[in-house]
């Protein structure tokens, strides 16, 4: 798929969408949080949003494309599958991403280039260019082509469990971080952890339902301030690809103010809906975003009424998490009026950090398996499921119930080695390998 928007004072942002793995889970998801991201982004920057302007999915990963198709192998991880997407000329939009419901190995959530306002060149509008070279004294040899360094990609599985909304919410926004100059929340006052928890550049694990969470700390605001105040200024040789949000677009697969219908951007977009006329159809006659007349329509293309929730509270994921406003997001601990924590220690085995543990809701209360609370005796070991965060969010636990550190330099040093050889990248390449997995 391919899909544009706009950030209000802010860039035309196509946001990239290959369908890779199940086509309705990454596509629902997709469209779900895209309403969502406002929100995040309004919080953070400027009462930022952004207005899709084009989605352009695809099934290419099926019968013998699956031969041609570089993102459809099995074996595709984040470094590979954000280097094929830098490989296609996403000239005249400022970010291009790639969403998938792939899972991809090591907990890997997102994957993004840095923009810095002076020096690398990569992150938001940035145009197609030469992307590396050979490394004469490492005897490696970087990727020779042009590539678009405008780009990242975020998943919407982990641990063969779906991502929670607030969470892949929250990964976007991350990743989008990177793009616009933010680096990882390092000093103290940007990681202050506690009650508010962390900023959503925090460079590990969270579950998303904190309210720094949803927020970008005063450090990424101040390195995204570079960013923008050097290509308002034209100060460098980033150029500035910033737009007005011009409303409403036809042509998004999302039907919005004025609109009958919206099936797509180009007639192909529009698939098995035969109801409604697509954006370039329309350019012609004038009748994009309108309903066909007396044709009849598949089914597959109508609104769906509002869903009803199952009841707050309501155990769910094994009984290992709580409803909260229709996403399994809150942990058991709640339901005994204890506040979830992650075992710690290397005393612990890899099995023992996946156990279910809670703490009394007091400053400085211990961290204990969730059994050592005479009211919780039926869950002695009891264990987290696939893709929660684990050892104080430095992990996720596996499709084992083990806890797998996550190694985000050696993802970046395989997306280094694709694009540059093995060097020219230095600490512009910044990875959300756990950026708020929750499941």
């Amino acid at each position: 798929m391919r899909f544009e928007s706009t950030l209000q004072r802010a860039p035309t942002v196509k946001l990239g969408t290959l369908r890779i793995g199940r086509r309705q889970g990454a596509l629902g998801s997709r469209r779900s949080w895209i309403r969502s991201e406002r929100p995040v982004l309004g919080e953070c920057i400027c009462a930022a949003g952004y207005p899709v302007t084009q989605i352009n999915d695809t099934s290419d990963c099926e019968g013998a494309a699956m031969l041609t198709n570089p993102f459809c192998p099995d074996s595709l991880d984040a470094p590979h599958a954000l280097h094929e997407l830098s490989k296609i000329n996403h000239d005249g939009f400022c970010a291009s991403y790639l969403w998938t419901h792939r899972d991809f190995p090591g907990g890997t959530l997102g994957l993004a280039y840095m923009a810095e306002p002076d020096g690398f060149s990569g992150g938001i509008c940035e145009q197609f260019q030469s992307g590396g070279g050979v490394v004469v004294d490492t005897g490696t040899t970087g990727y020779i082509g042009r590539l678009s360094l405008n780009t990242g990609v975020v998943t919407f599985l982990n641990k063969n469990m779906r991502v929670p909304q607030r969470v892949s919410e929250i990964t976007f926004a991350h990743e989008l971080g990177h793009n616009f100059g933010a680096p990882h929340d390092e000093r103290p006052d940007c990681v202050p952890d506690g009650s508010g928890g962390n900023y959503i550049m925090y460079a590990s694990a969270t579950r998303g339902n904190k309210p720094n969470n949803r927020r970008f700390s005063i450090c990424s605001v101040r390195n995204i301030s570079a960013v923008l105040m050097q290509m308002f200024t034209n100060s460098g040789s980033r150029p500035n690809c910033l737009q007005e949000p011009q409303g409403p677009f036809c042509g998004n697969s999302i039907r919005e103010m004025n609109e009958e219908c919206d099936c797509g951007y180009e007639r192909q977009d529009c698939g098995a809906d035969v109801c409604c006329y697509a954006r370039k159809h329309g350019e012609i006659n004038r009748k994009s975003c309108t309903l066909k007349p007396g044709a009849v329509c598949s089914g597959q293309s109508g609104e769906c009424p509002p869903s009803d929730w199952k009841r707050d509270g309501t155990l769910c994921n094994h009984a290992t998490q709580l409803c909260d406003a229709g996403e399994c997001s809150q942990s058991v601990c709640r339901l005994y009026n204890l506040v979830e924590c992650y075992l710690t220690g290397s005393y612990l085995s890899m099995e023992d950090m996946c156990l279910i543990a809670c703490r009394e809701d007091v400053p400085g209360s211990e961290c204990k398996e969730a059994c050592s609370f005479e009211r919780m005796r039926d869950f002695c070991g009891r264990r987290m499921e696939p893709g929660a965060p684990c050892h104080d969010l430095q992990g996720y636990c596996d499709a084992f119930q083990r806890c797998r550190f996550i190694d985000a330099e050696g993802l970046l040093s395989r997306l280094k080695r694709l694009v540059f050889g093995g060097k020219g990248a230095g600490s512009a390449l910044l990875v959300r390998p756990n950026c708020g997995s929750s499941s």
